[in-house]
């Protein structure tokens, strides 16, 4: 990467995102593009007991609309500092 590139990247709160995060800001000039709410991979509901359990601890954060659950997605572009 040189100062002129550009990246995009996708954080979504189903994963660790708050680490991510934390790297992001340590590391790049970060600008948020984008940002949406989503139901969740079927994985999440097939597995939900485990995920329920890393979002108590705050690992991830999923949240229930009806009988969906949800995360929230943030597209980044980083530049080098």
């Amino acid at each position: 990467m040189h100062h002129k590139s550009r990246i995009y990247i996708i954080v979504y709160t189903v994963t660790n995102y708050s680490q991510t995060l934390k790297k992001i800001i340590k590391n790049y000039n970060a600008r948020l593009v984008a940002f949406d709410t989503g139901s969740t991979k079927e994985f999440v509901e097939d597995n939900i007991e485990w995920y329920k359990l890393l979002n108590e601890i705050g690992k991830i954060k999923i949240f229930k609309v009806g009988e969906k659950w949800m995360a929230h997605e943030f597209l980044f572009e980083l530049t080098l500092k």
